[in-house]
């Protein structure tokens, strides 16, 4: 009697799974993968959200679509593609409901930060560096919410003499505040931690 309930639990566990919509979705198109599933909690929201990012083959070229549900996976709330690499993803955390995209191109990195407003998905920032990723520095002062702080590069002479070099020169960083960032460019680099204009 025993085995028939472990049997009759196991085929309602396999029939969830089969019935769930990424699995379906992945098992109707073989060239589909999921490579990540991140849970973004709102504040806006009764329930929280995930991101999960599908990457497929179309026409040799490898797409990574970024779809953002409910937590129960069965409202599809917004969507896009790229074609480039994501690094990371993950949500801010920070009472401003953002969560943030980092990707990697040949020649830089990018990053895209997306804000849970009133049930809708919207982008709120996009910027980049040829220095590498951004540096998220928490301000416990003020609103309590991550800086991002962007490096710009500058050239300076080689210790040699012989030649330049490429150096972190100034930051552009970006503070959220009443539902936006607003952007402090051009800070000196060795300034950046503790800006406080």
């Amino acid at each position: 009697m025993e085995n028939v309930k472990l049997i009759y639990l196991l085929s309602i566990i396999i029939s969830l799974v089969l019935c769930h919509p990424l699995f379906s979705q992945n098992i109707k198109n073989g060239k589909d993968k999921i490579i990540a599933d991140v849970l973004w909690k709102v504040d806006d929201s009764s329930s929280n959200l995930r991101c999960v990012i599908i990457e497929k083959d179309s026409a040799g070229d490898i797409v990574k679509t970024f779809k953002f549900y409910n937590d129960n996976l069965d409202s599809l709330i917004y969507s896009f593609e790229q074609d480039i690499y994501p690094l990371a993803v993950y949500p801010l955390n920070d009472g401003s409901d953002n969560l943030i995209i980092i990707s990697n191109t040949v020649t830089s990195t990018i990053f895209s930060v997306y804000s849970y407003i009133k049930g809708k998905i919207v982008k709120v920032l996009q910027s980049g560096s040829k220095y590498g990723p951004p540096e998220l520095v928490y301000e416990n002062k003020g609103n309590g919410s991550y800086s991002i702080i962007v490096t710009n590069i500058g050239w300076a002479p080689k210790r040699n003499g012989k030649g330049e070099m490429e150096i972190a020169e100034s930051a552009d960083i970006y503070r959220w505040k009443n539902g936006k960032y607003i952007e402090i460019p051009n800070v000196p680099w060795s300034k950046r931690l503790n800006w406080k204009k």
